[in-house]
């Protein structure tokens, strides 16, 4: 019986592990620049994080502060809170 139990739990364990979700890529700095320049507030917001931590860019607070700005004016809930951060932290902007 404890060999049953072991084994319906290794297979258990390893199916599991195999129909896990695999999360889609992120997209490339170029296509994100596309996305942002034709207006995607969703795409602009990514570009001014990516900015902001300097992820596949120069780390650029004021720049980033800027782009989640114009996202935010499009109407992107989540650019305005970070537009928030940026104003409390003093991030790209006066504090």
């Amino acid at each position: 019986m404890f060999q049953f139990l072991s084994v319906s739990f290794v297979a258990f364990f390893f199916t599991s592990a195999l129909a896990a979700p695999i999360p889609p890529p992120a997209p490339g700095p170029q296509k994100l620049q596309r996305d942002a320049d034709s207006g995607d507030a969703v795409a602009i917001n990514k570009l001014a994080y990516r900015y902001f931590t300097g992820a596949g860019f120069a780390q650029d607070s004021a720049k980033a502060f800027e782009l989640f700005r114009k996202s935010a004016e499009a109407g992107h809930a989540a650019a305005m809170i970070n537009v928030a951060r940026c104003y409390r932290a003093g991030d790209g902007v006066p504090k």
